[in-house]
């Protein structure tokens, strides 16, 4: 018999470690640290990922690390409390400095998206999911970070190549299926987000949009959303979709109602050029497909090598042009 993964919980007390074993205790084997020390030799004996909640404010001050990753003695009652509230930031970032590159899941609240691409990009490979996630979607998560691969992950890149921006979600396909991607990742091309793509959303545990978008941001600006806040930029979407992203989970969720809700990532490219045809993209979206396939590959769980030959393919791509 195969032993079980392990997985650390870093928490100020015991409430997602006793939630998260009774839900998945038969997978996966749940050992609980309340500090940054704690969580360090852990990952050091072989967890294979980490789950941080965000505040730790039942946690000593002598045990609160700082943006140094450093603790201090004496401080004062505001500084406490600052540091308390974003323990969880703060315990990542000091294992990330530290050279520790396992996946890890970040439980909180943020209300500025930029701040969550912020962490993303920063402290990858980082999931951040709020508290409105429901259970059977955080099993999905915490299923894919233990197995250190996605499972059925379907990269769905968006886009007509022939009006000039619309095409940069395609031009990121392309670049990704000459990539050797692991076995259970596949890519789609397809012109728009529409009902013939419920197959194929309602076989998979883990769905990667990629398309341009048109939300105001500065053009070539690349994000990665993840989850409910996909929805609020849905509209900013420069395709004609016949279906909006939450419309079209949830019915890839009816087709297949035993399955648990497919994890959702969106890469997005800010665009500019969309009343115009032709394949050239303007010079700013040209320039952000190596991020854009670095941050897809990151979303999947790549590793170093294929995250470093993916920038280089995209470099050659840029290069040569469409």
């Amino acid at each position: 018999m195969n032993p079980r993964p392990t997985l650390v919980v870093c928490e100020d007390g015991d409430e997602y470690t006793i939630r998260f074993a009774r839900l998945l205790d038969r997978e996966i084997e749940f050992q609980r640290a309340s500090t940054h020390a704690e969580a360090a030799r852990l990952l050091g004996a072989g967890a294979l990922g980490i789950l941080l909640d965000l505040d730790f404010r039942r946690t000593n001050s002598t045990d609160l690390v700082d943006e140094t990753g450093a603790t201090r003695a004496g401080l004062s009652a505001g500084e406490r409390r600052r540091l308390a509230e974003i323990q969880g930031i703060l315990i990542l970032r000091a294992l990330r400095g530290a050279g520790a590159t396992v996946p890890a899941i970040l439980f909180a609240d943020l209300d500025e998206p930029s701040r969550s691409d912020y962490l993303a990009r920063t402290l990858a490979p980082l999931t951040i999911l709020p508290s409105s996630e429901s259970l059977p979607a955080i099993a999905n998560h915490i299923r894919l970070l233990a197995t250190r691969k996605p499972m059925n992950t379907r990269i769905l890149c968006l886009g007509n190549e022939l009006v000039r921006d619309d095409g940069v979600g395609i031009r990121v396909g392309r670049i990704l299926m000459a990539l050797p991607l692991p076995a259970d990742v596949r890519v789609e091309l397809a012109p728009q987000l529409g009902f013939d793509l419920l197959d194929v959303v309602a076989e998979a545990g883990h769905v990667v949009l990629v398309d341009a978008m048109s939300t105001g941001r500065a053009p070539g600006t690349c994000v990665t959303l993840e989850g409910h806040a996909i929805e609020r930029y849905s509209a900013g979407a420069s395709a004609s979709h016949t279906i909006g992203i939450a419309e079209l989970m949830e019915l890839a969720h009816r087709l297949a109602p035993d399955r648990a809700p497919a994890t959702l990532h969106f890469v997005g490219v800010e665009g500019v050029a969309f009343g115009e045809y032709g394949t050239e993209l303007t010079p700013q979206v040209e320039a952000a497909i190596p991020d854009a396939v670095e941050a897809v590959l990151r979303v999947v769980g790549a590793n170093a090598e294929l995250v470093a030959a993916g920038r280089a393919a995209s470099a050659l791509t840029v290069e040569r042009g469409p």
